[in-house]
Order: C-alpha cells, then sequence, then structure tokens
C-alpha cells in the first residue's frame, strides 16, 4: 500500500510539472485577453518610448487641421496641436514628435508598414476603414461641401448636373457627391488630383466646375473669388488611426480624447483654431 501511494504521489508530481512545462507552450490567459496579445500590445508603447520619438501623419495643406504656413515657417492647426498632446501622453514631452506628410491616398499605407505610429489627418469613417485599423471614437465631426467659383453661375447642387466635380486621392468625399447627385437624379463627371490645394488649383484654372470635400477644409481654402454651395451632405467623423494590433496607442489617444472632452479643452481647441463641430447637425 505505501508503495502504492508514493507512486500515485510521484505520477500526481510529474503530471504537475507536465502540465507546467505545457503552460510553456500555450498561451495564459488573464481575464479573457491572453498575455501574448497583452505584451504586443504593449510593444507598440514601448517601441515609440525606445526611440523617444512619436511618429505622426498629418495633413500639410489643410489649412487649421495641418497646414505648413509659408508666412512662418511652422506646421500648425488643430490635428498638429493634438498630435503634440499624444506625444505628451506617451513620452512627457509634446515636442517629442515627428511629423510626416501624408495624403488620403499615402496615409494608409504608411500605417502599415509601421513608418508612421499614428493617422491624425483629417481621416473620415467608413466601414472599410473601421475593419482595417485600430482607431478611436471621433474627436471631430464635419459635413461635405462643394465649392465653386462665384462667377461660374452655379448657385445650388441642382445646378450641377453633368458638371465636373473634382477630389483628393483616396478622399471618401467624390462617392459621397456622387450618391447626393443620384438623390437629385443626375450624374456628374469626377476628377481625382493628389491633395486638396491641386483641386483648388484645378478648380481656378477652370479644369473642373467644382472640387468637394470636408467643408472645413474647403472653408480653409476660401477666398473671395470662390463659394460653398449651401447643400451640405454626409456628416464625415475624424479620428486617430493606427495599424492593427496597436491597441495600446488607442488606448492612451482614447483617455487623452475623453480627458480633454470633459475638461473643456477640446472644444478651446476648436475655437482657437474657428471650427464648428457638426456633430449635432441634422443632415
Amino acid at each position: 500500500m505505501k508503495k502504492l501511494k508514493k507512486w500515485l504521489s510521484l505520477a500526481l508530481v510529474a503530471g504537475c510539472m507536465a502540465a507546467m512545462a505545457g503552460c510553456g507552450n500555450k498561451t495564459a490567459v488573464t481575464g479573457g485577453v491572453s498575455v501574448d496579445s497583452l505584451e504586443a500590445e504593449d510593444s507598440a508603447i514601448e517601441t515609440i518610448k525606445e526611440r523617444g520619438k512619436l511618429i505622426v501623419g498629418v495633413k500639410y495643406d489643410v489649412p487649421n487641421f495641418g497646414y505648413d504656413n509659408p508666412d512662418t515657417g511652422e506646421l500648425e492647426g488643430m490635428e498638429i496641436d493634438l498630435a503634440k498632446e499624444l506625444a505628451k501622453e506617451i513620452l512627457g514631452d509634446e515636442d517629442a514628435v515627428e511629423f510626416v506628410m501624408v495624403t488620403a491616398k499615402t496615409r494608409g499605407p504608411l500605417m502599415d508598414s509601421g513608418e508612421i505610429d499614428v493617422t491624425i489627418a483629417t481621416m473620415t469613417t467608413n466601414e472599410e476603414r473601421l475593419a482595417s485599423y485600430a482607431h478611436t471614437e471621433p474627436y471631430y465631426t464635419d459635413i461635405g461641401a462643394v465649392m465653386v467659383m462665384k462667377d461660374s453661375g452655379i448657385s445650388s447642387f441642382a445646378e450641377l448636373d453633368g458638371k465636373t466635380i473634382g477630389a483628393p486621392q483616396g478622399s471618401t468625399s467624390l462617392n459621397d457627391a456622387i450618391d447626393k447627385a443620384a438623390e437629385y437624379g443626375f450624374t456628374i463627371e469626377t476628377a481625382e488630383f493628389s491633395t486638396i490645394a491641386d483641386c483648388k488649383a484645378a478648380l481656378v484654372a477652370g479644369r473642373v466646375d467644382g472640387i468637394t470635400n470636408d467643408s472645413c477644409m474647403l472653408n480653409g481654402l476660401m477666398d473671395d473669388n470662390t463659394m460653398l454651395l449651401p447643400e451640405k451632405y454626409h456628416k464625415q467623423q475624424y479620428r486617430i488611426w493606427t495599424k492593427l494590433g496597436n491597441d495600446s496607442i488607442i488606448e492612451v489617444a482614447q483617455n487623452m480624447l475623453d480627458e480633454m472632452s470633459e475638461n473643456g479643452e477640446l472644444q478651446a481647441l476648436f475655437d482657437s483654431w474657428g471650427l464648428e463641430d457638426y456633430a449635432d447637425y441634422e443632415e
């Protein structure tokens, strides 16, 4: 009997040791989240900390959001300020940030390749983007609009029947304008350009009859010879975006946005750049 008990004890110990060894080859789970995944999430923040700077994709040609001001030589705008605030949250220094110019066409690939940590660049929301990138909740809501020349004779969206409308490559605005035209029962011709500034140049040169984008960006390009048509369409929600798997970055960014919203800093930021948030706008 003693030998049997001793054998059973040894077998139990061996079984426990085998189970423990097996655990070394499996993913431990804590609170329903794998330790491996937590480490993967943490690596995004750790990479930034080891590098000593946050790399952010921003616009350089959108006044009030991301704009390389030729008069001051400074990169400025609401999204530039948000990027600095995020660098402060992660690294304790708002100047520990490197800005990389992106367009609607390049910002996604630059995130996918890891060349930029996050995008804060008037990047609007659609189902494909929500599935393709990690993201915060919206920090700003705009609405689509169309800019035309004042002397064009076009005063309403209904008068765009058969006209050519331009927009930046990769922007969702052009499809929204096409859908809006369909609601009116007509079609429009379309043209794409690298940047919103190129769109404006095409409008002034008469190569397009109008350009479409978020109203905030168009407002930043307004001059005495241009105007926005009165019709607005399709809310556009801006978010902070990053590569799938970089959940730790999004957690920090979302906490930052929540705090800024609660203490009024986010609204103060809008006010300082003359921006109107259209979250409550009735389409």
